[in-house]
């Protein structure tokens, strides 16, 4: 037996898991303290007592000789420099043009500790989903073009249950014109088959998922899979697929038949369909780039015209007089001053397909 089928036999055996194992390399005493703040905050763990002691109790950490020291699940969530130790627990998001991986139009490879990934992973999905807008009473909805639910279910599935002695490969999340696909290293767990999803749980990384349960990023083991599931359904969204071998990967397709982008599929009829119809203008005739700047303000209306112009590859001036049509319009408003305002979209603008 090789080195790698060895760790395998023993894996299967249930006698070694990846995170409470220690990397004798890692610095004694060394862990990033907002990161440490970050996560028992989440944890709700009261601050006052010793940080080492709580890390300890939460199985990330022991002591050797009077040393304190992190095992790989306390690296991952506390180190300073996670990626010099563990380099594969990063999570790299790719936005293709088209439906297959060619064209790259976006990419972000984030190598933080695992909370600072999640989030990160999440910001970019809803960077480059589809956004739209609806309108059934004075409050203004967002639908993004898949459930939030499912997103967040999927990446922590991936982060929790991937195969960290799976080297040279990270957790890929790839959105694609009709699909986005998260994958991460390393099929189900022995003892696990396709039917078993959503009805039993096998944790390859018992410590990752006991924090990331104790952080509420997942809600009860065994049955994030399931929730995927009904959230999408209850989205009327298709059925996720699945594709396992070394890998395992979770396929959401988009519904083509519904578009809600706020970008170049629905190009210039999107300014046909602005407003609610209950009595206010309606709007016509918006452009590609007056599509971008109202979809950059969706997704953060505290952006800057210089954030505005990095985004669009717009001038700061170009950005500016699309800025003040919009308002002349009526589609956004000023709130507060020019230096520490916000854009806001009009409450009682619905954006459709």
């Amino acid at each position: 037996m090789n080195s790698d089928e060895l760790v395998e036999l023993i894996q299967k055996e249930q006698r070694y898991n990846f995170d409470d194992q220690y990397d004798d390399r890692y610095p004694h005493n060394d862990f990033d303290n907002d990161k440490y703040l970050t996560l028992i905050r989440k944890c709700k763990i009261y601050e006052e007592y010793k940080p080492e002691d709580i890390i300890v109790n939460l199985g990330m950490a022991t002591y050797r000789n009077s040393n304190f020291i992190l095992n790989n699940s306390g690296i991952m969530f506390l180190a300073k420099k996670p990626e010099l130790y563990i380099p594969n627990s990063a999570i790299t998001c790719v936005l293709y043009k088209g439906n297959i991986k060619l064209n790259v139009l976006d990419r972000k490879d984030f190598n933080g500790d695992l909370i600072s990934n999640i989030e990160n992973a999440i910001i970019f999905l809803k960077r480059h989903l589809n956004l739209s807008y609806e309108i059934k009473s004075l409050r203004r909805k967002e639908i993004l073009q898949l459930p939030e639910t499912a997103l967040r279910e999927a990446i922590v599935n991936a982060v929790a249950h991937r195969d960290y002695f799976f080297k040279g490969a990270n957790i890929m999340i790839e959105i694609f014109d009709d699909r986005l696909e998260i994958t991460n290293p390393g099929g189900l767990p022995a003892g696990m088959k396709l039917e078993d999803l959503g009805k039993k749980s096998v944790t390859r990384n018992p410590l990752i998922a006991a924090i990331l349960l104790r952080a509420e990023y997942i809600e009860k083991l065994g049955t994030g899979i399931l929730r995927i599931k009904e959230s999408m359904k209850d989205a009327g969204l298709p059925e996720i697929e699945f594709d396992i071998d070394n890998f395992f990967t979770l396929k959401f397709y988009f519904d083509l038949h519904i578009p809600s982008k706020l970008g170049d599929k629905l190009g210039d009829k999107l300014g046909d369909k602005l407003g609610d119809k209950l009595g206010e203008e309606v709007v016509n005739n918006l452009g590609k780039n007056e599509i971008r700047i109202l979809k950059i303000i969706s997704q953060d209306n505290q952006s800057t015209i210089k954030t505005m112009s990095g985004k669009t590859g717009l001038s700061d001036t170009g950005v500016e007089k699309i800025l003040k049509r919009l308002k002349t319009r009526k589609i956004i408003e000023r709130i507060g001053s020019a230096r520490k305002g916000f854009w806001e979209i009009n409450k009682e603008v619905k954006i459709v397909e």
